[in-house]
């Protein structure tokens, strides 16, 4: 069992994540008709969430924006048979979300009085680490199931490391070194 001590030292982090999109288009029959609604529904069911992990004393919680679903292998494989392609309209839905992700954890951490919600921008992070990645493209956007070079792909290793690690530094400047 926590404590409170352990509650309030604790770093909570908190994530929507591209698969809820892809679930909503198969749901949907791949229509994009009613995603500003999906969006505002996320957005608002992660603030009631992040509401209630800081009621239990957590007030160190980052979450993460959505990464560039345009960018995932099931997206991109679909795009072209090369997956090296981007498609700019789910993106779009993605800088939407986080938009929206944006505004509400600067309502919560208003409401707080102080910063207990901070965002990791894995959106940037991802095409940053894309955009390095391209200079050697081989495999890059290998696909979900079969990668013939797993160690020059984005998703499997190479590609979530570097991400992780932009973030890794950005966590630590917010929680441990402020």
């Amino acid at each position: 069992m926590n404590t409170k001590s352990d509650l309030e030292s604790s770093v909570a982090l908190v994530s929507a994540a591209g698969n809820d999109y892809l679930k909503f288009f198969v749901t949907n029959g791949g229509s994009t008709k009613d995603v500003p609604r999906f969006t505002a529904s996320l957005v608002n069911q992660l603030s009631s969430n992040l509401r209630r992990i800081q009621s239990l004393g957590i007030n160190k919680i980052a979450i993460g924006l959505l990464e560039p679903i345009g960018c995932l292998p099931m997206v991109t494989e679909t795009e072209t048979p090369s997956y090296e392609k981007c498609n700019d309209n789910f993106n779009l839905f993605a800088m939407n979300h986080n938009y929206l992700l944006l505004q509400a954890v600067e309502e919560l951490n208003k409401e707080m009085g102080k910063s207990v919600f901070v965002t990791l921008d894995l959106y940037t992070s991802f095409l940053s680490i894309i955009a390095l990645m391209q200079k050697n493209p081989n495999g890059m956007f290998c696909g979900s199931v079969v990668c013939d070079k797993p160690e020059l792909s984005f998703f499997w290793e190479n590609g979530w490391f570097a991400v992780y690690q932009m973030v890794q530094s950005n966590l630590k400047r917010k929680f441990v070194d402020p």
